[in-house]
C-alpha cells in the first residue's frame, strides 16, 4: 500500500518514475541503444552469440515490454545505435564484410526494414564503432568515428546523404569508441573520449550545421572511460518540468558517473537524473534519451531514459530506468 501511495502522490506532483525493469530476454555483450516516439520506448541491441558479428534485436516499452524481435538479416560488429527523424525511428549497424559501412533500417510501424547505407554518391561513412543518430525537424544527423579516430558527420535530409567533407575540428579517439550527439539551445552538441581515455571533450555547433560552424575551442572534463560516452536531455532531478544537457559515461569502478551543462557552457559533476543502483553496475557504454509525447486528451509528458547493460553471469542482461514529468 505504501508504494501504491507513493506513486498516487508523484502521478499528483506530475512526477511518474517507473520501476527499474530488466528488458525481458535480451541478453548482449555489447551496449545498448535507446530512442522513443508517440510514448513508445525503443531499446535495441546485439545478440549474445557470435564473436565478430552478432544479430540485432529490439523490444518495445509502452506500458509494458513486447516481446524481442530479431531485425531480419541484420548483422553488425559494433552495438546498433537508434534515432527518431519525425515520426520514423532509423537503427544503424556496422555489418561484417561491409567495408565498414553504416547499414540503416527503419521502422514501419511493425518491423524493422532495410534503408540503405550512409553514402552519397562520391564516399562512404566508415567506422570500427557504434555511430550517433539525431533528428531534428526535417533532418537527421549522423556522427561516427572514422578508422583513423577522427570524427566524421552527415545530414540527411529528403531521403538524400551530404557527407561532410571535414571532421569535427580538433576531434581525436580511438577508433573503438563512438561519439555521441545531442541539441541543445538549437546548438548542435557532439561528444568523444579523448586518445588518453583520460578526458571526454565536445564541439559545439550553431545551426545550420556547416564545416565553418564548429566552436573552436571544445568543452572537456575529466573522465577516466574505456567505453564511450552518451548525451541527452533529461529532467533534472527535484524537478517536475526544468530540463538540462546530461552527459554520462561509464567509470574505471564500473559504475555510471554524469555531469550536467550550466549556464556557462561548462560541464559540471552532477547526480543521477534518474536514481540508479549503488556500486558497480556496468562496464560499457550507457545509453540516454530523452523525448516528449503528447497524448490523445493533448497532455504532453516528458520522458528521461536511462539504459546500460548489467555484469550477471553468465549472460548480461539490459537494464532500464525511466521517469516521465510535465514537458517544460
Amino acid at each position: 500500500m505504501g508504494s501504491l501511495l507513493g506513486g498516487l502522490w508523484a502521478f499528483s506532483m506530475g512526477i511518474c518514475a517507473a520501476p527499474a525493469s530488466e528488458v525481458p530476454d535480451a541478453l548482449t555483450s555489447q551496449a545498448p541503444a535507446v530512442a522513443g516516439l508517440n510514448g513508445t520506448t525503443f531499446v535495441a541491441w546485439s545478440g549474445w552469440s557470435g564473436v565478430q558479428s552478432h544479430t540485432v534485436w529490439y523490444s518495445t516499452l509502452n506500458g509494458s515490454w513486447s516481446p524481442q524481435a530479431q531485425i531480419r538479416d541484420a548483422l553488425t560488429t559494433a552495438a546498433p545505435a537508434l534515432g527518431v527523424l519525425g515520426q520514423q525511428v532509423y537503427l544503424a549497424t556496422t555489418p561484417p564484410d561491409s567495408g565498414d559501412e553504416i547499414q540503416f533500417y527503419l521502422w514501419n510501424g511493425s518491423v524493422f526494414e532495410s534503408g540503405g547505407t550512409l553514402c552519397d554518391g562520391v564516399t562512404c561513412a566508415q567506422t570500427l564503432a557504434t555511430p550517433a543518430l539525431l533528428g531534428n525537424g526535417t533532418l537527421l544527423y549522423v556522427a561516427w568515428t572514422t578508422p583513423n579516430g577522427a570524427i566524421g558527420y552527415a545530414t540527411f535530409i529528403n531521403g538524400v546523404w551530404f557527407i561532410a567533407s571535414s571532421p569535427v575540428p580538433n576531434a581525436a579517439t580511438d577508433p573503438a569508441k563512438g561519439p555521441t550527439l545531442a541539441l541543445y539551445g538549437n546548438q548542435l552538441y557532439v561528444s568523444w573520449v579523448d586518445t588518453s581515455g583520460a578526458t571526454i571533450s565536445t564541439a559545439v555547433s550553431t545551426l545550420p550545421l556547416s564545416s565553418g560552424s564548429w566552436s573552436t575551442q571544445s568543452i572537456s572534463i575529466a573522465a577516466q572511460t574505456d567505453a564511450a560516452p552518451s548525451m541527452a536531455v533529461l529532467t533534472k532531478p527535484g524537478s517536475t518540468d526544468s530540463q538540462a544537457l546530461y552527459l554520462a559515461w561509464t567509470t574505471a569502478a564500473s559504475t555510471i558517473s554524469f555531469a550536467r551543462l550550466n549556464t556557462s557552457a561548462e560541464w559540471v559533476a552532477s547526480g543521477s537524473p534518474i536514481p540508479l543502483p549503488a556500486g558497480e553496475i556496468t562496464r560499457l557504454a550507457p545509453a540516454l534519451y530523452g523525448f516528449e509525447d503528447v497524448s490523445p486528451n493533448q497532455q504532453c509528458s516528458f520522458h528521461s531514459d536511462v539504459a546500460y547493460t548489467g555484469m550477471e553471469t553468465p549472460h548480461d542482461k539490459i537494464h532500464f530506468h525511466q521517469k516521465i514529468n510535465p514537458c517544460p
